[in-house]
């Protein structure tokens, strides 16, 4: 995959969101992918990333804007 002049491989697969993506973040220890999505999607899911699965997943609500990992 191509994208700005930058070459990419796909790795991983990791179906859920049905409109788009705002923003995703890696845990401390790089088990777990949270994926946030954007204000059409507002859906909140949290992946096993190696085993590419979903672990869990929610529905929001409210719309938002950053997503974090609590330090250990």
């Amino acid at each position: 995959m191509e994208k700005n002049g930058r070459s990419y491989t796909v790795k991983h697969h990791l179906n859920g969101h049905r409109f788009g993506i705002q923003c995703i973040k890696f845990s401390p220890n790089m088990d777990y992918l949270i994926s946030l999505g954007d204000a059409n999607d507002r859906g909140l899911f949290v992946w096993d990333f190696e085993k590419e699965e979903r672990v869990t997943s929610n529905r929001l609500g409210k719309i938002v804007n950053c997503i974090a990992f609590e330090p250990s």
